[in-house]
């Protein structure tokens, strides 16, 4: 009698190699991907995981077509090894789990696992769904607000452009928060801070528009899956009385109080209160 013949069965190393390709495959195919807040993230994730490819390319392994071609393929080779190596790890610890529970227990998780699944596709096919637009009717006043927030950050550029090392501020930020402030400048220092943030307005009609302004902000930010905080807060010197009219302008058009910490005698402890108040703010 001759020997059945064996069926070949491929190497378990090729199996998950192969795999690991097909992931790296996925994540460059999501580079096609239309534009949502999924296709953001997916983004972020392939970046953040091919970063020694990017020192590679960037070092003079990508100078001329046949070596960027080469660390490419190198880089393919050795991430899908990387993706296949998790897979397997993941499997033999799925595998190791189900082995200690009972017939019971296993339905359960396979019906929990499908759930989370099915819960999954359906969120991320809500994420690739279209931008909704959020239609806002500008004005006269939100304009000129627009270009005097224009005008001081590229004076504030100007200022800070030759200082050495990397350059990052928000210039929004700095003329909401001394917009706040300016309304309660009298005078000399109101003048001041009138030329140097470029307000055109009247301040019965700036602060309603900086309200108006910061609700379109957060329209946009809630509409379209942007994520932008925006902790506005006043800290001043304890037992430093302001006039209720500067606080109800704060509060109605900036959604601000005012907090009081002691600047003078405990500087430190006034920075981490401010501090703990930020995060919390905006943490999300």
């Amino acid at each position: 009698m001759q020997p059945e013949p064996v069926a070949k069965t491929s190497s378990p190393r090729r199996k998950y190699f192969l795999l690991g390709a097909l992931f790296e495959l996925l994540l460059i195919a999501g580079y096609f991907l239309p534009e949502s807040w999924l296709a953001v993230e997916i983004h972020n994730f392939t970046l953040v995981t091919h970063i020694p490819l990017l020192f590679l390319l960037e070092s003079g392994m990508g100078r001329t077509v046949p070596t960027a071609i080469f660390t490419l393929l190198l880089g393919f080779a050795a991430m899908s090894w990387l993706w296949g190596r998790l897979i397997f790890l993941v499997g033999k610890g799925t595998g190791l789990l189900l082995m200690r529970l009972n017939q019971k227990q296993k339905r359960a998780a396979w019906f929990g696992a499908g759930a989370a699944g099915l819960v999954c596709l359906a969120w991320a096919g809500i994420s690739m769904l279209p931008e909704t637009p959020r239609p806002f009717e500008s004005s006269q006043e939100i304009k000129s607000l627009v270009d005097a927030n224009n005008a001081f950050a590229l004076d504030l550029f100007q200022k800070l452009k030759d200082k050495p090392g990397n350059l990052f501020f928000s210039p929004y930020s700095i003329s909401s928060s001394l917009a706040m402030t300016y309304a309660g400048a009298r005078g000399q220092t109101e003048m001041e801070m009138t030329n140097t943030l470029h307000f055109g307005l009247p301040p019965e009609k700036l602060h309603p528009t900086f309200k108006t302004l910061m609700a379109r902000l957060d329209g946009i930010q809630r509409w379209n899956r942007i994520i932008l905080n925006c902790a506005n807060s006043l800290w001043c010197q304890t037992n430093y009385s302001f006039t209720e009219n500067f606080l109800k302008t704060v509060r109605e058009n900036y959604s601000a109080e005012a907090r009081p910490v002691d600047f003078k005698n405990s500087p430190g402890a006034a920075a981490d209160e401010i501090n703990r108040w930020i995060d919390a703010k905006t943490k999300h």
